[in-house]
C-alpha cells in the first residue's frame, strides 16, 4: 500500500543525500527505519492505551505473585531475579548464577 508523507526540508535534504551517497532510494531508508521502530511504536503506544484503562478502572489487573501461583510457577527463578555472584578464589572474576 502506497503511504504518502511530508518531510521537513532539512530531513528530505539529509535523505536525499544519504541515499545519493549510497546508491540506495530513499523509500529503502525509511522503511528501514519503520521496521526497525514499529516493535517499539507497538509497545509503547499500546502499553499506552492499556494504562490509561486500568487509571479509568476499566481493565482489571492481577497481583505477580497471583498469577505465578494460578500457573504453578511458584518457586521458579526467573532471569530478571538472578545475582550474579563472583566465585571465591576465581583469578578470572567468573560469574555464577
Amino acid at each position: 500500500m502506497p503511504v504518502s508523507i511530508r518531510l521537513s526540508g532539512d530531513l528530505d535534504q539529509r535523505l536525499d543525500f544519504l541515499a545519493r551517497q549510497t546508491e540506495r532510494t530513499k523509500p529503502f531508508y525509511i522503511r528501514a527505519e519503520l521496521l526497525d521502530k514499529i516493535d517499539d511504536l507497538e509497545d509503547y503506544y499500546l502499553a499506552a492505551d492499556v494504562l490509561e484503562r486500568i487509571c479509568k478502572g476499566e481493565e482489571t489487573t492481577h497481583p505477580a505473585a497471583t498469577v505465578r501461583k494460578d500457573l504453578g510457577l511458584d518457586g521458579c527463578v526467573f532471569p530478571y531475579r538472578l545475582v550474579a555472584i563472583k566465585k571465591a578464589g576465581s583469578p578470572d572474576g567468573a560469574t555464577s548464577p
